[in-house]
């Protein structure tokens, strides 16, 4: 259920279907989201922050 959350928040905010690549983020990474989400209005630049953090 968490997941689909953070999908769904992902997705809305930049469009993107990024299931899978959720699916395989840490607990650290899924904690980060929240922060990230509102301070990187571009897709890529989001998922980079977020890859770059474990």
């Amino acid at each position: 259920m968490f997941i689909e959350m953070i999908n769904e928040l992902v997705k809305e905010r930049y469009h993107q279907e990024c299931r899978e690549w959720v699916e395989g983020l840490s607990e650290k990474q899924l904690k980060l989201i929240s922060k990230y989400i509102f301070e990187e209005d571009e897709f890529e630049a989001f998922k980079k922050r977020i890859d770059n953090s474990n």
